[in-house]
């Protein structure tokens, strides 16, 4: 597509070109053969025979020479920017078309690739279930301590009663005694 996109540019600017030489051959003719000076001097059977050549529209003045000059280097360059708009949408329409399958391409060849899919899925569950099993395994560490801590608690508590007991009851019996 973009060789023939360049194509057609490539031929729209030969053809512009080739108007141009051929508008520009045929203004320089008539020029060479039609014009005459507004402010010439000529005699009285070449002035008659000028002004039945005027206005049987045969002979043009400069001022209408020029005229026609002017509309027709203007239809020109008319034409030559509508070439130029055109060649400008086919450039657009182009680099977004190819832009959207190369996307399309790229898209495609991504997810054919399954095992690297899964690859990449098995990585990232692996890597949450680790994360999850390292805090879990921290938080039942961190309940161990504290039941380790609570149980060497009641042992002490129960070992101070224990005493205490025992000691109340020698004071008793040392009191009976």
């Amino acid at each position: 597509m973009k060789r023939y996109v360049f194509n057609i540019n490539i031929m729209l600017f030969i053809f512009s070109a080739a108007l141009f030489c051929v508008l520009f051959y045929v203004v320089c003719d008539l020029y060479k053969a039609f014009l005459i000076s507004d402010n010439a001097v000529v005699s009285t059977d070449l002035n008659v025979t000028l002004e039945n050549l005027l206005t049987q529209n045969k002979i043009f003045s400069a001022k209408d020479f020029f005229g026609e000059l002017i509309n027709v280097y203007n239809n020109i360059f008319i034409v030559l920017v509508c070439i130029i708009g055109l060649s400008g949408i086919f450039g657009f329409i182009y680099i977004k078309n190819r832009t959207e399958e190369q996307m399309e391409e790229a898209f495609k060849k991504y997810m054919n690739d399954e095992a690297k899919i899964k690859k990449i899925a098995n990585d990232v569950l692996e890597k949450h279930f680790k994360d999850e099993l390292n805090k879990q395994s921290e938080e039942r560490n961190d309940l161990k301590e504290r039941v380790n801590a609570l149980e060497s608690s009641i042992v002490e508590l129960e070992d101070e009663k224990n005493h205490e007991n025992n000691q109340f009851s020698l004071e008793i019996k040392d009191d009976k005694g």
